[in-house]
């Protein structure tokens, strides 16, 4: 009876093993055929999955990457004026970081109002996106619109942006070439705040095109769109007026104290209009220069595409190999507003602006032109 019973038992655990290893059997088989099929070593099974991965990517294939044109400035330097020039010139679509700002075919510039379109989702997903919604993005190299950490200056309600995109960024060479490679996107429904679009890949980014202009109508500029959006009158006093205000603001933030406790900058601070607004200019063209001529760089000079815009247009068109069908005119450029510099003051910037580039960093030989 005893012996019954354990020769049951016995037998019962018989079939568990023989359970056990028969799943065995068959993981192992399923484990040695896909290595078989699927291993690297063996020629045969490595043009099976070449093929199949081939197949899986067909339709990546059948839509090469386009090339991306980085069109670089400080905003109100022209990177918009030469975007505008090749959209007119080829009726095709350009691509910006910026993808809650559109353009439509007049150049009327339309904010939050259409859903961010990526310019090519399925090699660039976090942007750009497509600048004009009246023209085709189809050409093979597309400029790209990019202010880099600079797009922040002012709200459009009157106040000031805050430390992150005003200085720290800004300093970082590293964290500066990142917001070159990152914007903005929107979808409607959303709040009335902006979602910032993560960077995309920078390295895919073979040429920088980088507009130039004086520093001195930059500022104006800007202070000027400011003026616009809290409604005041654009006058030289209330110019006067601005420039200890936002400089009272920005002298907070803990790179520009850094910055003008050196040596080098702090004797040559006094007596410099809007000097934190300089500052930060010539900062920025100072890391676009470096990220441009880790490329092979087009450098455009704003004076010079405004008195001969198509010379300009044919040289962008040229570098990015892209073709001109319309010659019935390009856009219009506004020629530089007043500037309310006495030559005193003018000195005083450039000598500003030369210790801040410090050892005639490319973009101070950029800007030296405006104060001989």
């Amino acid at each position: 009876m005893v012996f019954a019973i354990e020769n049951r038992v016995s037998l019962k655990s018989l079939k568990m093993t023989l359970v056990a290893l028969s799943l065995l059997a068959i993981i192992s088989t399923l484990y040695v055929y896909d290595n078989v099929v699927y291993g690297t070593t063996d020629r045969l099974s490595s043009r099976l999955l070449g093929a199949a991965r081939r197949a899986r990517h067909a339709k990546w294939m059948a839509q090469p990457r386009k090339e991306l044109v980085w069109v670089m400035s400080h905003p109100y330097a022209g990177a918009d004026d030469i975007i505008n020039f090749v959209e007119r010139a080829t009726f095709k679509s350009m691509a910006t970081n910026y993808g809650d700002k559109h353009q439509t075919r007049d150049m009327q510039l339309h904010n939050n109002v259409k859903k961010s379109v990526l310019l090519q989702k399925r090699w660039y997903r976090q942007g750009p996106y497509k600048n004009n919604v009246d023209f085709p993005a189809d050409t093979e190299e597309v400029l790209v619109k990019t202010y880099c950490t600079g797009y922040c200056l002012h709200t459009e309600n009157g106040g000031f942006c805050d430390r992150i995109p005003y200085s720290r960024e800004l300093v970082d060479l590293g964290r500066f070439w990142e917001t070159c490679a990152a914007g903005t996107n929107y979808k409607p429904g959303r709040k009335p705040e902006v979602k910032r679009a993560r960077p995309y890949w920078k390295n895919r980014v073979k040429k920088v095109i980088l507009v130039v202009r004086n520093p001195l109508e930059i500022v104006i500029n800007q202070w000027r769109v400011h003026m616009r959006d809290i409604g005041e009158k654009v006058s030289e006093t209330n110019f006067r007026n601005y420039c200890p205000l936002v400089d009272a603001h920005y002298l907070k933030n803990k790179e520009v104290k850094t910055a003008f406790r050196q040596k080098w900058i702090k004797n040559h601070i006094d007596g410099v209009l809007c000097v934190t607004e300089f500052f930060r200019i010539m900062t920025w063209y100072t890391n676009a220069f470096d990220v441009a001529y880790k490329r092979t760089p087009l450098i455009i000079y704003r004076e010079d595409y405004v008195k001969n815009s198509q010379k300009t247009t044919t040289a962008v068109l040229k570098y990015a190999k892209l073709t001109q069908t319309n010659f019935n005119g390009l856009p219009n450029v506004n020629t530089a507003a007043r500037l309310y510099y006495t030559d005193a003051e003018k000195e005083k910037i450039g000598t500003f602006l030369e210790a801040v580039a410090k050892d005639k960093s490319p973009a101070w030989r950029a800007f030296s032109r405006y104060f001989k």
